[in-house]
């Protein structure tokens, strides 16, 4: 049986904070996967701006403002939420390695 384009996984890189990362994702879904990247980097930016805080922190407060944002809006949008947390669960990984 032939797969859907939307089930064809690719291999995608986002950049982050000025830090690539390799994701696995499905074709349906790279574009969403994109926009969370640049939104993610938009905000890093605003509070670069406003705080003179390290990238780990930077990028915490901005995980928790999509958090709230979320749960304010009740976005239930669980491929976009599920992509997020993969996201952040990547950078965060990369981000302990770099600190010990």
């Amino acid at each position: 049986m032939a797969s859907s384009l939307g089930d064809k996984m690719l291999q995608v890189k986002i950049k982050v904070a000025n830090r690539t990362y390799p994701l696995k994702i499905k074709a349906s879904e790279e574009e969403t996967v994109r926009r969370a990247g640049s939104l993610l980097n938009k905000k890093i930016e605003e509070f670069k701006k406003i705080y003179a805080a390290d990238d780990k922190d930077v990028l915490a407060m901005s995980a928790l403002m999509f958090a709230i944002d979320s749960l304010k809006t009740g976005n239930k949008d669980s491929v976009l939420e599920d992509e997020f947390h993969a996201l952040l669960h990547d950078i965060e990984s990369s981000l302990d390695k770099l600190a010990s």
